[in-house]
């Protein structure tokens, strides 16, 4: 027996279809075609996600989508004017509650904290500085692996100048044998300035490596 939860939820999925065009695996494909990125941002302690579609009118069309069906929505919950609209560089942000979303040409932004969508932009237009211009960045995505369903990539950096990693690890475990089979990595996370974690998904396996990049003397007296 379905769940109330579940039937709304299809309900909105298949409004939401309707307004695309096409099923929602489909769309998926045509909005992630040039890739999809989900990101952290310290400052904003914010979350981010960025789909490249196949082109700008995808994008553009998934964005009307969206907006439409959540305004229509919130009209039928008694909520009119839910819905904000704002402007950053020419660009519209919709904002309902802490969802906040726009789009730049053939990117969607989505992100939890609305200054983190105008530094997005802000990005886009060559107003500030990108992490494909970090010299490190580029120099650890060389060894990014081709086959990788997923990649990720953290910046330690930031949080070893903040002390945020040497205060989280001078807490006490209340997992010893976890920490034993971390085999000295918690105890060398100071020193790397980065680390990356590639997933591998293949009928007959699911393979997750992480790699960071250590003293091995350190880690030794661990």
């Amino acid at each position: 027996i379905e769940s109330n939860d579940y039937q709304r939820f299809a309900a909105v999925l298949q409004r939401l279809e309707d307004r695309l065009g096409q099923k929602w695996h489909a769309a998926v494909t045509n909005l992630t075609s040039g890739g999809l990125t989900v990101a952290f941002d310290l400052p904003t302690r914010g979350t981010v996600a960025l789909a490249q579609a196949a082109d700008e009118q995808a994008a553009e069309k998934a964005r009307a989508a969206l907006v439409e069906l959540a305004e229509e929505i919130t009209r039928e919950q008694g909520r009119p004017g839910a819905i904000q609209k704002s402007d950053h560089r020419d660009t519209a942000i919709h904002s309902a509650g802490e969802a906040h979303l726009a789009v730049v040409g053939k990117w969607l932004i989505l992100s939890n904290k609305k200054p983190l969508v105008l530094a997005v932009l802000d990005s886009y237009q060559g107003q500030s500085e990108t992490l494909a211009a970090d010299a490190q960045f580029q120099t650890v995505s060389k060894t990014r692996p081709t086959t990788a369903a997923a990649w990720a990539y953290g910046d330690l950096r930031v949080l070893r100048l903040t002390g945020m990693l040497r205060n989280a690890l001078s807490k006490k475990s209340d997992n010893p044998p976890a920490e034993v089979l971390a085999g000295g990595v918690l105890g060398a996370l100071p020193d790397p300035p980065y680390v990356t974690a590639s997933l591998d998904l293949n009928p007959e396996r699911i393979k997750l490596t992480t790699s960071l990049p250590c003293d091995p003397k350190a880690v030794a007296k661990t």
